[in-house]
């Protein structure tokens, strides 16, 4: 089990870029599953690959992710391992 701090005051994020809002909303459902903290934002402007819609979580390896997302036959379009995290609303 991976265990994450759910501290929404970090200053860096991952982001992960999809190209529908549908797969970016089951990704969300999945890592929560894992256990993982994920939020839907949009996607900066010049980041966009194929919707505007990405989840925000905590800075993993891409390698976590992959197995995450593989068991649970998800696609991605990106994956930024690091950005500056959007302030909580």
């Amino acid at each position: 089990m991976i265990f994450r701090n759910k501290n929404p005051r970090r200053e860096t994020a991952s982001l992960i870029l999809f190209n529908s809002a549908e797969e970016a909303v089951g990704a969300q459902f999945i890592l929560k599953k894992a256990g993982l903290e994920a939020r839907l934002r949009a996607a900066p402007p010049h980041l966009r690959k194929g919707c505007d819609l990405a989840l925000e979580i905590e800075p993993l390896d891409k390698t976590v992710i992959d197995g995450i997302f593989e068991a649970g036959d998800i696609e991605y379009v990106a994956f930024i391992a690091e950005i500056q995290a959007k302030a909580a609303s």
